[in-house]
Parts: structure tokens; sequence; C-alpha cells
């Protein structure tokens, strides 16, 4: 149901075409602007562009039917600065499996041909948090993650192979990989902060003493997982609205990653 266009790289670009892509009613297209380090004009941009987005109103948004009439329902998706779940800045890898940052591959293997290709990306807070309660301590995290975390990820790589085999030679897929990014979720449980909290050196106080190490060993080993062919990111996700320990904590000042 949603679509991702892709990191603009150009700031003239990201200013003037995002904020337009974020409105179209009814809110299925997300993007996003690919910013590399010390690239000044571009978070420059990145950040205008946000503010333009928290400032739409209904009267921004055009009715699909006709272009010189707003509704309150076409305006619901952007009203309150929601436009903003809908664009990301990032230093974009080659493949990106979530939304907004979502980035397809610039080129297939073999370029004389079309191809389609696809990965996958994962919402696994609650998971997250099973397993470092069970590994309990960060130095238990490689060996945990390496066993428990692998075998719920294998069935779905075998899945994924078995139906890239399926396509015809006219439109080969390609299997790209599983983004193994730790990524909290709104449900019940889903807080990746609340996870980390479990293990023993971090004591219930994540961005307190123990966090920096623990966010070191998790991605180490989300990076480095055995037979798993990995994608995207692969790391620890920690954005503050959809975390809601981290959220809490950003209300108390807490959070303030001591070693």
């Amino acid at each position: 149901n949603f679509c991702s266009l892709g990191p603009s790289t150009n700031p003239v670009h990201t200013t003037d075409i995002c904020p337009l892509v974020i409105s179209m009613h009814p809110g299925r297209f997300s993007c996003s602007a690919n910013i590399d380090a010390g690239d000044i004009d571009a978070a420059c941009a990145a950040a205008r562009c946000m503010h333009q987005i928290s400032s739409l109103r209904k009267e921004d948004v055009p009715n699909n039917n006709n272009p010189d009439v707003t509704t309150n329902a076409a305006a619901s998706h952007v009203e309150g600065g929601l436009g903003n779940f809908r664009f990301c800045a990032a230093s974009c890898v080659e493949t990106v499996p979530f939304f907004p940052g979502a980035k397809a591959p610039s080129s297939s293997s073999d370029p004389n041909r079309d191809s389609f290709g696809f990965a996958i990306g994962l919402e696994n807070g609650g998971f997250a948090r099973h397993l470092l309660k069970e590994a309990s301590t960060i130095r238990n995290i490689k060996t945990i993650f390496d066993t428990k975390m692998r075998e719920e990820l294998l069935p779905i790589q075998e899945l994924c192979r078995k139906f890239a085999n399926t396509a015809t030679p006219e439109y080969p897929i390609e299997y790209l990989g599983i983004d193994t990014s730790l990524n909290p979720s709104l449900d019940e449980g889903g807080s990746v902060a609340d996870a980390i909290e479990c293990l023993e050196e971090v004591r219930g106080d994540f961005g307190g003493t123990g966090s920096l190490a623990a966010a070191a060993a998790i991605t180490t080993s989300l990076q480095s997982m055995p037979d798993i062919l990995i994608t995207g990111y692969s790391g620890l996700m920690l954005p503050v609205l959809e975390d809601e320990r981290l959220a809490e904590l950003g209300n108390v000042g807490s959070s303030g990653g001591d070693g």
C-alpha cells in the first residue's frame, strides 16, 4: 500500500519536490534525502523540507478527483506534522528495505536487461526483548544472536530464495537479503530501548552506564550473523517517536548515552 520514491540527492529537489510528494493524497508515497558526511547544503535542505512538511495544511493537499478542491480527509495524512513520518534524512546505503528511507540498488547485476529485486526489513522489538533477556549480559549477545535470531531468519531467507527462483528469464527477480536491524514497534513490549534495559550492565537505565557498550555489541552481532545474506543498515534503530520507552526517557531528560 506504500511506495518509496527513493532519496533526493539534490538540495534543490529536496526543498522543492519532496514536500509536494508528501502532500499527495492519500499519503501513499514516501521519500528521503541523502546526506553524505560533511554535506552542509544537503543537511540544511533536509531541515527546510521537514519544516515545510510540518507546516502543511489541508489547503495544500489537492483532491485527486478535483485538483481545485481540498478535503479534510485528504489532509489527514499531513496534519499536525504527520507528513514527516513519510520523509527522512539519511546517509543511504545501497539497499534500504525500511520506509520512509527505502532505496533500491542503482543497477542490476546484468545492466542489459530489466530485473526486480526485493529485501526484507523486520519489526522485531518484542523479539529483541526476548533475545536480550536470554542473553542477560553483553558478553552473551553474540552467541544468542548467532543462534536464536539466526534460527528465526533462516526459514525466511529460504522462502525468499525459493520465490526468487520462480522468476522467468524475461523478468528475473533477485533476493537482496535481510536487514537484520533491531526495529521497534508501538505494540506492547515492542520497545528496543526497553529490551536493552534487560541487560545486567544497563540495569534498567537506557542511556546510562553500559548502554553504548550494549549498542556496540548488538550492532556487531547484527552485521556478522552467519549464513544470512545481510543488507541495508543492519544496526540498532532508535527512533524517539516510534519507541515508547525512548520517548519516555526523552520526556524526563534521560538517555544521555554514557558508556
